[in-house]
Parts: structure tokens; sequence; C-alpha cells
């Protein structure tokens, strides 16, 4: 079973995240970490929104403690007019002193680094797999990693290209000919298989697969196990039955 933690995390800075959650992160207890929303089209409403989205979120954890980790002003005073009953901690770099004021840190920071599988000894733990560059969603991966005592594998960013390629492959596997069909799913099929390590590909061994992805259907893969979140959400929660699911996405 795993348990929430009590402290909930709005990030801006995914250094300063990682460096903070790296001193907070259990076994068996999951660190929610929301992304910060962005400041965007405010004369439309589309700023406000976001912020209720993010402000639902955070109430709903019912936290002991809210960290707003380095967010813009105009952020930070949005959130806290939408949860006046929360009293933030602001933190703009890492500050033991004002940190232990709040919350109790591990000794020993399990950090993100330490996570990473080269992918040879990945097929017999529970694995969250992120794509891209380093980021806040790689943060919330170790955070995942560690609660599920599992590992983490990075791989290469999927670019609007292929976003744009696996979006007409799907559509046409949605709506084409048979033949049409059976092409768009071998298509889809090579395209995911070509981004993973071939001993997880061919591996049944694994407990379970995460993968934090901006789109991409690995689902075409014969996993025995698998999830997905999307990349952007502005809530990552995990139940007691580990099933992860979000909330939304940031366009």
């Amino acid at each position: 079973m795993i348990n929430l933690s009590r402290v909930v995390i709005v990030a801006g800075d995914a250094e300063l995240t990682e460096k903070i959650c790296s001193r907070l992160r259990k076994p068996g207890f999951y660190l929610p970490v929301i992304e910060s929303p962005p400041v965007r089209l405010v004369k439309y409403g589309m700023f406000d929104a976001d912020c209720i989205r993010v402000s639902n979120c955070v109430r709903a954890l019912k936290p002991e403690t809210v960290l707003f980790l380095r967010l813009d002003p105009q952020v930070a005073a949005k959130l806290k007019e939408c949860f006046p009953a929360i009293q933030p901690v602001s933190i703009e770099t890492f500050d033991e002193a004002l940190l232990l004021k709040h919350i109790k840190l591990t000794r020993r920071a399990v950090v993100y680094r330490d996570l990473l599988s080269d992918g040879s000894d990945c097929c017999s733990s529970n694995l969250f797999i992120v794509e891209g560059e380093f980021d806040i969603s790689h943060v919330i991966a170790a955070n995942l990693a560690v609660a599920h005592d599992g590992r983490l594998l990075a791989i290469d960013e999927v670019t609007d290209e292929d976003l744009n390629f696996l979006k007409h492959k799907s559509r046409t596997w949605s709506n084409g000919s048979y033949d049409e069909k059976q092409q768009a799913r071998e298509a889809l099929t090579q395209f995911a298989r070509a981004r993973l390590p071939v001993q997880l590909v061919e591996s049944s061994n694994a407990k379970s697969i995460s993968f934090i992805t901006r789109g991409v259907s690995y689902g075409v893969l014969p996993f025995r196990c698998c999830f997905f979140i999307r990349q952007g959400c502005d809530l990552w929660k995990i139940d007691r039955h580990s099933s992860i699911s979000f909330t939304k996405e940031f366009h």
C-alpha cells in the first residue's frame, strides 16, 4: 500500500525541486509534486482557470504543509487567493534551516541520478520511464520510483514531428481500411519498440512499467502491466492499487 506524504509541492524549478525532494523521499510514501501553472492568456481567463485547477488539487490532497518552490510572483499570489486557509511556505533556494522549521528531512538524500537504470537491471522491478531532458516530470518520476521501490529509465525526447506522425497513424488505425489499419499498427509498434531497450521489450519479468510521455502509445507493445502519464499534468498521484491518474494537461 502506498501512502501520501503530508507535504505537497508546487514546483516552478526542476533543480530546486529535486534537491528538496531528495531529502523527503521515503519508500512506501508518494510525495506529490504539482507543476506551477504558466502565466498565459490572462485576459481570457486561462491563467485563472489553471490556478483554480492547481488549487483544487492541493486542497484535495489535504496537506499539512505546502511548499512553493521558486514560483512566479503572479502565480504565487493567485494560488494564495485560491486557498486562503492554507499558508504555503515560499522557497527560493535550498535552505535546510528554513525547511526544518516546517518539515522533517531525511538524513540521507535519495537523488534522481542514483535511481537511474541503464536498461540492464530494469526487467524485474517497478519501472518508471520518462522522456526528454531533465525537468519536473523527471522529479515526479523519481518520487514515484522511490514510493514503489522501483527504478527510473530516461529515454530520448519525443519531437513534435514524431507526435504528428503518431497522430496520423493512430487516426489511420481507427478509420482506415483493413490493410491501412494493419500498416498503421505495425508503424506504431515499431516506433515504440525502437525507443526502448531490447531486453525490456522482450522481458516479461517487470512488475509494472509506467510511462511518462508526451503521447507515445507504448501500450501497443505486449507488456503485462503498464500505466501512462501525460507529461505536463498538474496532479500526479498514486492510489492503494498502484494505478496512476492525472487531472489535466497544460497546452
